[in-house]
């Protein structure tokens, strides 16, 4: 095979693997988004501030939550013929996050602490009037205050989902680390049985792990169990002092409605470390592959968008290699390597970063950790 025909047959593979995650529309997922976090039933209405967290369960007074931040702040209005005691589960939390929830007069509910289902999951018990409400908050101490971290970078895990035990035995052994950023293509396709099976896998992984959307997890499945299970495709939250947004681009473009959140969360974070988390890197740093967005004007904008607005670093997948270099002036890493097919010959392997990050002197530090 010509080296020009093998070049033209790997554009056209990434174009079409591209394509293949338009089965939903950028401008419906971004619908999807909105629904989540809210849920109601006979006994009462539940609200997650901003979305972040999916509603998972709600069957009569038992919530099952599936939380995409570090902390989390809820409604729940209980209904005036539902039962009192109400039991909440937040699955994909950190260890040491604690609840608390207040009534509508100000008083302090009691929150009694259930035997955990796992490392990453909590169980609480509470009693709620009929007919009132609750704040309810979930945060670990220190959570809004800026002190050093470290963070692990994981994504495009894909058809290597049966090795995945190998990359959680690595990050449980790694120090400190307080939670794992995705930027996605955790499985191969979006079937919901395999979309259920990798929030399997994850219950065996020590820390949380919050995760955007490849241009997998749509090439096939319901539109809506992505938003059923993780929760949003774009989200935002702040942990320590730096702030973390994670942008859909798993269809090769963002979407006018997330790019306008975008505006929103980097005016937010005005002045305080910026981490952007996105799929599809806009340029292909050696723009060989394709392996980039739609078009190279939208790129463009976007990268300025990041400069102009504050952003201090991206990480992207979809190539499933590891690349370190700056997009318009931010340092910009490219990790693909949880499992998923490897380039050829880059001697690279499955892999993960940690992140150090210093939110005081706005300083991150990143280092490639093999697996292979």
């Amino acid at each position: 095979m010509s080296r020009r025909l093998l070049s033209f047959l790997l554009v056209v593979g990434a174009m079409l693997s591209v394509l293949a995650g338009c089965q939903v529309a950028p401008d419906e997922r971004a619908k999807n988004d909105r629904r989540v976090g809210k849920a109601n039933n006979d006994q009462g209405t539940i609200t997650v501030a901003e979305g972040l967290a999916a509603v998972r369960r709600f069957d009569g007074t038992d919530v099952e939550l599936w939380a995409q931040a570090p902390s989390l702040d809820l409604s729940l209005v209980s209904k005036p013929d539902a039962a009192s005691t109400w039991t909440l589960t937040i699955l994909n939390v950190l260890p040491d996050a604690d609840l608390t929830a207040v009534a509508e007069d100000g008083s302090a509910l009691t929150v009694t602490e259930q035997e955990p289902p796992r490392r990453t999951g909590r169980v609480w018990m509470f009693e709620l009037p009929p007919g009132t409400q609750a704040q309810l908050s979930l945060a670990a101490s220190g959570a809004w205050t800026a002190a050093p971290f470290r963070f692990a970078v994981l994504s495009d895990i894909q058809d290597g989902i049966g090795q995945f035990q190998d990359m959680v035995v690595k990050l449980n052994a790694e120090p400190d680390l307080r939670f794992v950023l995705s930027s996605g293509d955790l499985v191969e396709n979006g079937d919901r049985a395999l979309l259920e099976r990798f929030q399997r896998e994850l219950e065996t992984l020590d820390i949380p792990w919050y995760s955007t959307v490849g241009n997998h997890e749509f090439i096939q499945g319901d539109a809506k169990d992505w938003f059923e299970l993780f929760g949003r495709a774009s989200f935002h939250f702040e942990f320590q002092g730096v702030h973390f947004s994670f942008v859909d681009s798993g269809s090769g473009t963002v979407d006018p409605t997330v790019y306008d959140w975008l505006a929103e969360w980097l005016e937010r974070g005005a002045g305080s470390l910026h981490v952007v988390v996105t799929h599809i890197p806009p340029l292909d740093p050696f723009g060989l592959r394709s392996g980039s967005f739609n078009s190279r004007a939208e790129a463009a904008s976007f990268i300025k968008r990041l400069a102009d607005g504050g952003g201090d670093v991206t990480f992207y997948g979809h190539l499933h290699s590891y690349y370190a270099y700056s997009n318009g002036g931010i340092p910009a890493f490219i990790s693909g390597g949880g499992g998923a097919i490897p380039e050829k010959l880059d001697g690279i392997g499955r892999h993960f970063l940690v992140v150090e990050a210093e939110p005081t002197s706005q300083r991150l530090d990143v280092v490639l950790r093999r697996v292979d």
